[in-house]
């Protein structure tokens, strides 16, 4: 397990580097295919890789400033993380929005008789084939170096889920515009060669939407101060701080919170006895807080204890 966050920064900031350079390449040829082809698919595809361009720049200089204590922020400042995260999400989905919005106007166009331009379907096959490629391989590459710090960050986990997202958008779009091509001409389907690009589009909005929104709703939990959502991670921690308690303390209850890759813990005990020394919890809440660094890098934790 990796718990250094030296080392977690290193590894965070080599993902988010390389991943810039790709989403920069992604984009650029979303925007070329877009003007080549006049497909919206395109353009929605080269917009989501922009979004991970200017992100992960702001990922980077987020990285290197959350562990610095400052007067407003003496426990690090690690809400920039919580706040990336969140602009992100509302970013993806007001790129899902808009380009949704664009494209119903499209069909509804369509249907009132107003010709639709076909797009050219031979360059989209092309990008699409090397931008799925890349966009898995992205995938794989961030989830790989996050798993080498056990997920402790935050920022590649969205990074992730983007990319993800990415990749199968341009899959989608490329199966699609591939049966749009071999279907024949003055068919039923013809339809699909005017607006069947528009149609791909609300699809992949509609299969998509509750992503960004699932990013915003985790990302108000973390800056409100409410529990942490990570199920996982919430096991894992209460049954290290469980088995770490001496017999003559019991667990009443803990609250876990996450802001940004900083946890704080609130640990509710009580005692078999009448009387505990202060230095005795001191001595416990070292010990607890040492055992959980290595699943739990940047943690703060408090004890509070009554009688029974």
């Amino acid at each position: 397990m990796v718990n250094n966050s030296i080392e977690i920064d290193i590894v965070e900031n080599k993902a988010l580097k390389a991943g810039i350079f790709i989403s920069l390449l992604m984009a650029i040829a979303g925007w070329v295919t877009y003007y080549y082809s006049g497909s919206d698919a395109m353009l929605l595809d080269g917009n989501f890789s922009f979004i991970s361009v200017f992100a992960g720049i702001i990922a980077i200089i987020i990285s290197n400033k959350k562990h610095l204590k400052t007067k407003t922020f003496p426990f690090g400042s690690y809400v920039y993380e919580a706040l990336f995260v969140l602009i992100k999400g509302i970013l993806i989905l007001g790129v899902v929005l808009v380009s949704g919005l664009q494209n119903t106007f499209k069909i509804i166009a369509y249907l009132k008789g107003k010709p639709i331009e076909n797009v050219v379907i031979g360059p989209i096959l092309i990008y699409v084939v090397v931008i799925s490629v890349l966009c898995f391989a992205l995938y794989f590459f961030y989830k790989a170096k996050n798993k080498i710090i056990d997920n402790k960050s935050s920022i590649l986990q969205v990074e992730t889920k983007s990319t993800l997202l990415d990749g199968f958008m341009s899959l989608g779009i490329g199966v699609v515009f591939l049966i749009i091509w071999l279907l024949p001409s003055n068919t039923t389907f013809d339809f699909l060669k005017s607006i069947g690009d528009a149609i791909i589009v609300l699809i992949m909005c509609l299969v998509f939407f509750t992503m960004p929104l699932k990013i915003i709703r985790d990302s108000f939990i973390e800056l409100g101060g409410g529990i942490l959502q990570d199920t996982a991670t919430k096991e894992i921690a209460e049954k290290i701080i469980v088995e770490a308690l001496p017999s003559n303390l019991k667990k009443e209850s803990i609250y876990i919170s996450k802001l940004g890759s900083s946890y704080f813990i609130l640990l509710y005990l009580t005692s078999d006895t009448n009387t505990i020394d202060l230095s005795t919890i001191e001595t416990l809440r070292k010990k607890i807080q040492e055992v959980l660094m290595p699943a739990l890098t940047n943690v703060k934790l408090e004890l509070i204890v009554s009688n029974n």
